[in-house]
């Protein structure tokens, strides 16, 4: 598919409510002088119309938040660019006078690489223009857009794009990093959806990635420039089969076991592959089946859910008839806009015994007053199969176990943490544990190398050679 041309779009709208005016001439003077050449009162401004906040404005409060809770950076200023020009700008004064700056969007980085204290942080939101191809195939989406509201850009159109399970998250480096959700067995990973980028690089330079920066894209975050738009693909799909499938703790390891012999026999590509072990208000701790089913054939869809009901005694079922809208508004409820959390995440080779009882084992040990669970995706159909132009490492059928130790109250966030602590240290100990892991949630000074495998190398040399002065350093993943 080949990127789509400017004068060829159609239908752009924009999903983000402009922030207030920037802060005064006079307060960027007197708290972040160094940053006066950007203003318009400068002899030679060089982004006049620029919106920059400063420490005591009561804007910046609002602006510097984030999806974890414990992350209270004090940057030197948040910049909040409307156009790749202005980014550009940035990005130029920022680097020739060695000022350090990071990226933001969703700003879900529980480890904090988008909220980084001293340096600039450069908010995308704003770039936000969504814009769909007149052969509705593909959209064009600015660097800051939020993956809810690209799923109910499409939704009037019949349309949707992969996406993952958190609907506040930032789209773009969402899919840079992979892209896991419950669309992949249909249509692939999220970098798998990436076939036009437009980056600013360390010298200001508005490019368009080739071949071999898209390469790295699909897979190695942004690690090689602001990305300011990407070109992704679109899939008509109008009508799904969603929702809740819900049985006993009591029950889970039965269910479990027989569910392994079922995904044995091979999924469909339509299923998603997503369940969870959580407490449910009402209903108590369950092992829940996040059902879904993407392709218009719904009548094999109900076919395979009649598997998985029969695999125990059903406590919740709400499976109908739905878009994916409609379904990305209830896993809200499972991924709230902000909290305390320690996410950590294994890939596993199978639904296996000691996997099953290791789950069980920590389930029971979940802190009291926490909302730590687990989340487990089996990853099968095309995210499963290998795609040579992405860097992306896991390319086999595997188990994606998301560990979230999390929490509303902050005084007990400290035993949500342990908990997912302990279980990776259970797992690691039990060798259950595949090479590599997940990237996108991964710790910064965590080895990446693993999860690239045969990519590695190329990967390196690539950012070598697109960031030599590793202008880029506070990325997801760390490439350094």
């Amino acid at each position: 598919m080949e990127a789509t041309s400017p004068d060829s779009l159609a239908g752009t709208t924009h999903r983000t409510t402009p922030s207030p005016p920037g802060s005064s001439a006079a307060l960027i003077e007197r708290e972040t002088p160094i940053l006066s050449p950007l203003l318009a009162s400068s002899p030679r401004p060089l982004s006049p119309d620029l919106k920059i906040y400063t420490l005591s404005d009561p804007t910046f409060k609002t602006l510097n938040t984030y999806f974890h809770l414990d992350l209270s950076p004090q940057p030197l200023a948040i910049l909040r660019p409307t156009s790749s020009e202005q980014v550009s700008h940035i990005i130029s004064f920022a680097t020739s006078n060695e000022i350090p700056f990071t990226v933001r969007c969703g700003g879900h980085d529980s480890w904090g690489r988008s909220a980084v204290s001293g340096a600039l942080i450069i908010d995308l939101r704003e770039l936000d223009e969504i814009t769909l191809s007149p052969d509705r195939k593909s959209v064009r989406i600015g660097g800051g857009v939020i993956s809810g509201n690209l799923t109910n850009f499409l939704a009037p159109h019949g349309l949707v794009a992969v996406q993952g399970g958190c609907s506040s998250v930032g789209y773009t480096n969402w899919a840079a990093t992979g892209g896991y959700g419950t669309l992949n067995g249909r249509f692939g990973m999220g970098c798998d959806q990436i076939f036009g980028a437009r980056i600013v690089n360390g010298k200001g330079e508005v490019v368009d990635a080739n071949e071999e920066m898209l390469w790295g894209l699909r897979g190695g975050g942004c690690n090689f420039g602001v990305v300011v738009s990407l070109d992704v693909k679109v899939y008509s799909l109008e009508k799904m089969l969603a929702g809740l499938v819900a049985f006993p703790i009591t029950e889970a390891r039965e269910v479990l076991l027989k569910y392994g012999e079922v995904i044995k026999d091979g999924c469909p590509d339509a299923y998603g592959g997503l369940m969870g072990l959580m407490a449910i208000p009402g209903v108590g701790t369950v092992l829940m089946f996040m059902f879904n089913w993407a392709r218009e054939d719904l009548e094999a869809g109900w076919q395979f859910l009649e598997k998985l009901r029969g695999l125990g005694k059903v406590v919740m079922d709400t499976v109908k008839e739905t878009t994916l809208a409609s379904w990305t508004e209830v896993g809200k409820a499972f991924s709230p806009t902000f909290i305390y959390t320690n996410i950590r995440t294994a890939y596993v080779k199978e639904l296996s015994d000691p996997f099953i009882d290791l789950l069980l084992k920590h389930i029971e040990k979940i802190p009291a007053g926490t909302k730590a669970m687990f989340i487990v995706h089996v990853v099968h159909g095309q995210a499963a199969r290998p795609v040579l132009s992405s860097c992306f490492g896991m390319r086999e059928p595997h188990i994606w176990v998301g560990i979230h130790g999390q929490t509303l109250d902050k005084s007990n966030s400290h035993e949500a943490y342990a908990w997912s602590d302990a279980v990776v240290e259970d797992l690691k100990a039990a060798g259950l544990m595949m090479n590599g892991g997940y990237v996108g949630l991964m710790e910064g000074n965590e080895p990446v190398d693993e999860c690239f495998g045969d990519n590695w190398e190329r990967l390196k040399e690539l950012k070598k050679n697109l960031d030599p002065k590793l202008d880029f350093k506070h990325t997801v993943p760390s490439l350094l």
